[in-house]
């Protein structure tokens, strides 16, 4: 039975699990090196929110807030939106078997946010087709971070 849970930085059993995961995950992105790592994770405020399946880290979402300034679709003009919350990092082992949507969903409860007041930190081709199931429109940003129109206008 999967579990899930966030992260503390005492959690040190799943530190090379962690690792693993984001090695995989750097490699399905086709980057040079992981993004996420536990030295980041322990002197951050992102927050990582994971899957175990048999006490096996089966997958994690990585949360932070950050500064962005956005490109206003209604008039081209940056914004500053201060303390968005992000999602930095997503990956998850065994996926088409609604792990992703658990522990995203999981992830979203805890933070209190809806996803559409979520940006996306260069979201994958996956990860788009994974908003999109979600009725998620996305606009991509010059700082790669991609945003939902409702950020701009909250209903």
């Amino acid at each position: 039975m999967a579990q899930l849970k966030r992260l503390t930085h005492d959690d040190e059993q799943f530190r090379s699990e962690l690792e693993r995961l984001a090695e995989l995950s750097a490699k399905a992105q086709n980057l040079k090196f992981p993004i996420t790592n536990w030295e980041k994770f322990s002197t951050s405020s992102d927050r990582i929110y994971v899957m175990t399946v048999g006490g096996r880290l089966e997958g994690y979402l990585r949360i932070g807030t950050r500064d962005l300034w956005l490109n206003d679709p209604l008039n081209n003009v940056y914004k500053q939106f201060p303390s968005v919350i992000s999602v930095l990092d997503f990956y998850v082992e065994h996926q088409r078997c609604g792990n992703g949507s658990r522990l995203f969903d999981f992830a979203i409860e805890l933070e209190n946010v809806s996803p559409h007041m979520i940006a996306y930190d260069r979201p994958s081709d996956k990860m788009k087709s994974f908003l999109a199931r979600r009725d998620l429109i996305l606009i991509e940003q010059s700082n790669k971070f991609f945003v939902s129109l409702k950020i701009f206008f909250p209903s």
